[in-house]
């Protein structure tokens, strides 16, 4: 045997679904942000059409985590994220199922890219 080759193959998202977060009961802002290392701010910035106030989280409210991205040929994780505002570790905690690691992308490839809107927002001030 020469070599090994193996192949991941995934299946493509459910768009309704995809880069998004169905609110459970004790959750936060801060808490959901946490969890996909972003701030807040963000969060709410992406959801400003749906949540009213910060603290008012209805339950089984669905929320936008990021917005859907197709790799290009020539992209890569750091070209990725300094377009849109965020880091190449936050693209791969935001999509865990998708990029094994930082070499695996690949051109048609779907990502939820969530771009930290909070830090834009500042960054003239």
């Amino acid at each position: 045997t020469v070599g090994r080759i193996i192949f991941y193959v995934f299946s493509r998202p459910a768009i309704d679904t995809f880069c998004s977060y169905d609110i459970q009961a004790q959750d936060t802002l801060t808490s959901i942000a946490d969890d996909l290392g972003m701030h807040w701010m963000t969060l709410f910035l992406l959801n400003n059409h749906t949540l009213r106030h910060p603290s008012a989280l209805p339950p089984a409210t669905r929320i936008s985590i990021g917005r859907p991205y197709i790799v290009r040929q020539t992209d890569s994780l750091y070209s990725i994220a300094t377009r849109f505002g965020t880091t190449w570790q936050h693209i791969m905690k935001t999509n865990p199922l998708t990029i094994l690691d930082e070499r695996s992308l690949y051109e048609g490839q779907l990502l939820c890219v969530a771009p930290d809107l909070a830090w834009i927002s500042c960054r003239n001030r």
